[in-house]
């Protein structure tokens, strides 16, 4: 059983790390709350990010369990590949809140791939099914909009991002708040609003990204 565990955990991550250079940004939601995968389980994530009025771009993840608080993922985030880890460091039923950090490895890639690195907190209080929670996250990459081509070169792979990217970008810090409905034990749905405090939209305010979610758990 430990075996198939570790074999799962070293597949998923080598998987982000050499998809990660095939086409990318970097991750534009969240949508989980302080609590991790239990030991042993797994859980699928389906959602889609929309920022202005662009269409909007899928995401996907998949997690596993491996011990009490600690659970490790792959997930594929605006046009972005990343290995995730996440270790819960405050339980509700102790603590009034559930608390998790997070640290994920990948690359972003337009033309050129670029590597990412980031930390985050994710804070949560459960109502019954109802589950709001707040994050942050920190983004270390250097990105630079000359890489991204013209915009007829990039129309199909980031048609949007040519108009928010400045000239260089060194890092990304984001918050986000969202609510998981649990609609079963099972199934969850949530709504989430992004901020990116480094870029801005046209009107030079902070640029948001809209996100939906949804989440099956095998457990």
């Amino acid at each position: 059983m430990a075996r198939n565990k570790v074999s799962t955990v070293v597949g998923l991550w080598a998987a982000a790390l050499c998809a990660a250079f095939l086409a990318g940004c970097f991750p534009a939601s969240n949508l989980k709350t302080g609590k991790v995968t239990p030991p042993g389980r797994l859980a699928f994530g389906l959602g889609a990010t929309k920022i202005g009025d662009e269409t909007p771009i899928s995401m996907f993840d998949i997690r596993l369990g491996l011990l009490p608080r600690w659970d490790v993922g792959m997930r594929y985030d605006f046009l972005s590949y990343v290995g995730e880890t996440r270790i819960q460091i405050l339980v509700e039923e102790a603590n009034v809140v559930d608390a998790a950090i997070e640290v994920g490895v990948g690359a972003s890639a337009s033309f050129m791939p670029r590597p990412l690195y980031y930390g985050g907190l994710t804070v949560s209080k459960t109502f019954d099914r109802v589950t709001p929670y707040l994050h942050f996250r920190y983004i270390d990459i250097t990105m630079l909009s000359s890489e991204f081509g013209t915009e007829e070169d990039d129309k199909d792979v980031v048609p949007y991002l040519l108009f928010y990217l400045p000239e260089a970008l060194d890092d990304v810090t984001q918050i986000s708040f969202g609510v998981e409905f649990a609609i079963v034990p099972q199934f969850t749905i949530t709504p989430e609003v992004l901020v990116c405090a480094d870029l801005e939209d046209a009107a030079g305010h902070p640029l948001i990204f809209y996100n939906l979610g949804v989440r099956f758990r095998f457990w």
